[in-house]
């Protein structure tokens, strides 16, 4: 009786979920004051899972963004190709690239329309991920660091910006514990940051290392004891990339003295094959002849 009454009840909770997440994804594309602050509300009143709300609007408004850009690029190539060809048959049958570009005006003309929803639909994704990051910043947990990294790297320059000054706030508390939050391309990511010129978020970022003690961010760190001095805070910069170095190799070189154990452990190891080889050949030789000696 009891999972029945449970069953009915876990799918009225994933559909308020779902619905509540639906609403939020709307209202987050407005460019409306009064609709943003509903969405805001919504979030204040669901607590704790507006967090893992947030991080998958971000996730998703981020993928369309990367999809986005990769559909432009292939539609910038196609017309590149379009009027290469045109411009190769004029030269062969002159005048034809004018014949061509006419006939051309029909299609482009019918795709016009497709091309407006299009853009709309990217500037309408685009504010989506700018507010959902501007609510992470509000909600200041070390839980969203992945989705602001990939945020700042894939968004507009104000997407940028935002998720920038959260990652500042946020990157100097993450613990030696939470370092399964960065993934692989989370700190390609970071590492790309520290050739740039944002001094609050390198040192930001130099801090993070340190305390969760990414010991392959060390030929990056290493550059900037070298800071050029016209970057702002270049003297703190330094001072950051030695600790967290000082931090680092002892961590490097620890890891590499334990593989070096590990290789000359495997190395001094014997086949069970060869302890466990059996005897090919007995040699009876001295036997006989110590018979021969005992019958003499």
């Amino acid at each position: 009786m009891t999972g029945k009454h449970e069953q009915p009840a876990s799918r009225s909770s994933r559909r308020q979920r779902h619905y509540h997440e639906t609403k939020i994804i709307e209202w987050l594309g407005s460019m409306d004051l009064n609709t943003l602050l509903n969405a805001s509300d919504m979030l204040d009143r669901l607590g704790e899972p507006s967090t893992h709300i947030l991080r998958r609007i971000v996730n998703r408004e981020v993928g369309h963004c990367q999809r986005g850009r990769r559909q432009l690029v292939l539609g910038l190539m196609f017309v590149v190709v379009t009027l290469l060809g045109l411009l190769i048959w004029n030269m062969i049958v002159p005048g034809a690239f004018y014949n061509g570009a006419a006939c051309l005006l029909l299609p482009v003309w019918l795709l016009l329309p497709f091309l407006i929803v299009w853009m709309e639909k990217q500037i309408t994704s685009g504010r989506r991920l700018r507010n959902a990051v501007t609510l992470l910043n509000r909600k200041c947990t070390t839980e969203s660091v992945g989705e602001l990294i990939v945020a700042m790297h894939s968004g507009d320059e104000r997407t940028r910006a935002i998720a920038s000054d959260a990652l500042v706030v946020l990157l100097p508390h993450l613990t030696v514990e939470q370092n399964e939050i960065l993934s692989a391309k989370h700190r390609s990511m970071l590492y790309q940051e520290l050739y740039g010129y944002n001094s609050n978020l390198i040192l930001a970022i130099l801090v993070a290392l340190e305390r969760i003690g990414d010991r392959n961010a060390i030929p990056t760190v290493e550059r900037l004891m070298d800071c050029p001095i016209w970057i702002a805070q270049s003297a703190r910069i330094q001072a950051a990339a030695e600790r967290c170095l000082t931090a680092l190799r002892p961590l490097a070189e620890g890891q590499r003295d334990m593989q070096t154990l590990l290789r000359a452990s495997d190395a001094e190891t014997i086949p069970p094959e060869e302890m466990l080889r059996a005897v090919e050949h007995w040699d009876d030789t001295p036997q006989r002849e110590l018979l021969r000696a005992g019958s003499e």
